[in-house]
């Protein structure tokens, strides 16, 4: 008798369970908890909760797909892929972003159906990857590439990256369906020769193909992109990689490049060509704002002898007077151990200036320290890693200036890499 009923009267006379604390929740809070949750695993078992939740945990857990013949961390096996999407057509819905890694021998043909399912598609990842030994190099099926036209009539598709694919397939498809020209905002040509061809070499586009929507580029091989005859009227943002013994640097923006770009990302690496390079074009570009100069590193070297040359580069931005934010990333399997807060303070001076007499407004410097690990059949090696917080702080103490206007913000990155474990030592 004492004891309190679990159960009330509602104001129609008939018993209900007391709503759970999750159910007195807005729905607008839920949706945004339930977001913030990235482990699949969490997402099935939300899922479970209440048929509530079901379809909101479904949106997330298909959202983005992932396949991957190398067995990656994330991927979904092509074979689980063409079942679920087959035997559960409801849940093509949810699709919005989809990557494939495939070999270079995979048939893509038991792809198409399930790709065409996905009505609300916006981003599409096709990679052929091969082994760095293997020749010829991976390339895209040409069917799969005949299907990038289809997808764009049939969904929502406005992004696109294609890795490992031939000039003359990408060039047949920019040029025969207008839909592409017109409704790709994003698009990513990496890997775009194969090892045998020298880029030089390859014959330009007498037709341009003018792409009016596109606003987001991203390259890797300057002199292959611009056999395409692509001419980009609407860019504002391009990342360009380079890709070292490929080709000279004699300009690292394509001819064709408008100077109304507002973003621009530059994979650079330490070698007398960039400076000038950097001197001689940028000041073109007069709605620059935001700068990522992404200084690639994979040697043992000194850092401290690179940074007079690093220096120089971004002496050089001081004609770029509108620029906003600038973005320095640095990676070295020595971790940046050769560094002292004196290296930067030349960087520092530099900046600083441009912060107190142009526009100026946020430097970013990220910092990847590369720790090894020790091979799988040596044991009696300890792991050394560096401590992020002594490098954050030491590269702190090189940027006074910067600190003290508040405009510096720095991180730093820890990535194991098997085998490195001497890096540390």
């Amino acid at each position: 008798m004492g004891q309190t009923s679990s159960r009330k009267r509602t104001s129609t006379g008939k018993t209900g369970s007391y709503p759970q604390p999750y159910q007195r929740l807005p729905n607008e809070l839920v949706i945004a908890i339930i977001g913030m949750v990235e482990e699949l695993d969490a997402l099935r078992a939300l899922a479970l909760v209440c048929h509530g939740w079901l379809y909101l945990c479904r949106s997330l857990i298909h959202r983005t797909i992932v396949v991957d013949e190398r067995g990656g961390p994330g991927g979904m096996p092509k074979k689980k892929f063409i079942r679920i999407y087959t035997k559960y057509p409801h849940l093509c819905e949810h699709v919005l972003d989809v990557s494939f890694n495939l070999a270079r021998s995979t048939k893509t043909d038991p792809f198409h159906p399930c790709l065409l399912r996905f009505k609300n598609l916006r981003s599409l990842n096709l990679h052929s990857y091969a082994d760095p030994f293997e020749f010829p190099r991976g390339v895209l099926s040409p069917s799969m590439i005949a299907l990038i036209p289809c997808l764009l009539a049939s969904s929502r598709l406005t992004r696109l990256s294609l890795v490992g694919f031939t000039p003359h397939t990408i060039l047949d498809l920019l040029r025969s369906n207008e839909m592409i020209r017109t409704n790709l905002h994003s698009l990513a040509l990496i890997d775009v020769f194969r090892p045998e061809w020298d880029p030089s070499t390859l014959p330009v586009n007498p037709h341009p193909v003018l792409m009016i929507g596109l606003h987001e580029l991203e390259i890797d091989c300057i002199p292959s992109y611009e056999s395409l005859g692509v001419e980009t009227p609407s860019l504002q943002s391009l990342t360009a990689l380079y890709r070292p013994g490929v080709y000279s640097i004699e300009h690292f923006l394509p001819r064709t490049c408008p100077p109304t770009i507002t973003n621009l990302t530059l994979e650079i690496t330490a070698i007398p060509p960039w400076t000038t390079a950097i001197a001689t074009t940028l000041h073109s570009l007069t709605q620059l704002e935001t700068l990522t100069l992404d200084v690639q590193s994979y040697k043992n070297m000194n850092y401290t002898d690179q940074f007079p040359w690093l220096c120089a580069c971004i002496g050089h931005l001081k004609d770029v007077c509108q620029l906003q934010r600038l973005e320095i990333r640095l990676r070295d399997q020595l971790a940046f151990r050769t560094l002292s807060p004196l290296d930067f303070l030349d960087i520092d001076d530099i900046l600083s200036e441009m912060y107190h007499e142009q526009s100026l407004k946020a430097v970013y410097l990220k910092l990847t320290a590369v720790v090894g690990l020790p091979p799988p059949f040596i044991h009696s090696l300890p792991h050394n890693h560096p401590d992020p917080a002594s490098l954050e702080a030491q590269t702190i103490a090189g940027f006074p200036h910067l600190t003290e206007a508040d405009v510096l913000r720095v991180s730093v990155t820890l990535e194991e890499e098997v085998g490195c474990w001497f890096t540390y030592a």
